[in-house]
């Protein structure tokens, strides 16, 4: 079932049918599209993208997933780098 041809509530209700589990948005791992994850028994995870909210650019949310790819220090170790 190609998904671009689908309203979004056709495609969770046809998943919810075949036994597919549906993954909220998440910030720390949605992508702009929705995208399948980690295999769950029989099928893929569906997870939810930010493109269906229309309250984000998608500039901003390339620039969201880039920021994850970032190493962070802790905030101990900075004092340490002197």
């Amino acid at each position: 079932m190609p998904m671009g041809f689908y309203q979004p509530a056709q495609n969770c209700d046809r998943c919810a049918k075949d036994g597919v589990t549906m993954l909220p948005v998440d910030i720390n791992h949605s992508d702009w599209d929705n995208k399948l994850e980690v295999k769950d028994g029989k099928f893929y995870a569906h997870r939810l993208g930010f493109v269906r909210y229309l309250v984000w650019r998608q500039e901003d949310i390339v620039m969201l997933m880039a920021g994850r790819k970032m190493v962070i220090l802790p905030c101990m170790s900075y004092g340490k780098q002197a």
